[in-house]
């Protein structure tokens, strides 16, 4: 969902361009941790919660819509209306995204508990090679 943003790229670059002294290592620590907050605030920011987002943007189509059956719209109201709908459908787009990465990453640390059914999926992979 990030990736597809206009200013996710300019985000990261800009907040991995600020020189810090150190070995190596040290360096690479400090900026994936600036970076981290940087990518929450700037999440917070951008996205903030999705689900408030949609429920608000499609109650305002709603009332558009209300006020577009009731006729004597203008052209300006229609063009307005058809933005509101392409808004919502970006913003439902952005929230099956989300929910869909929510759940790979659920599935994947499911997999990673060391679980009876997890090692035995591993070994039947080894046997077949």
């Amino acid at each position: 969902m990030w990736c597809t943003h206009p200013t996710f790229r300019d985000t990261v670059s800009e907040s991995w361009q600020i020189p810090i002294q150190g070995n190596s290592i040290f360096i690479l620590t400090q900026k994936l941790k600036r970076l981290k907050g940087v990518l929450k605030e700037w999440n917070k920011d951008i996205f903030g919660n999705i689900k408030v987002k949609v429920e608000e943007e499609t109650k305002k189509l709603e009332q558009m819509q209300d006020q577009f059956e009731k006729g004597n719209v203008t052209e300006e109201f229609t063009m307005h209306m058809v933005d509101q709908e392409n808004q919502v459908e970006l913003l439902l787009q952005q929230e099956k995204m989300f929910w869909k990465q929510k759940s790979r990453t659920k599935w994947d640390n499911d997999n990673d508990r060391s679980t009876k059914f997890f090692h035995a999926m591993a070994n039947r992979n080894v046997v077949r090679l």
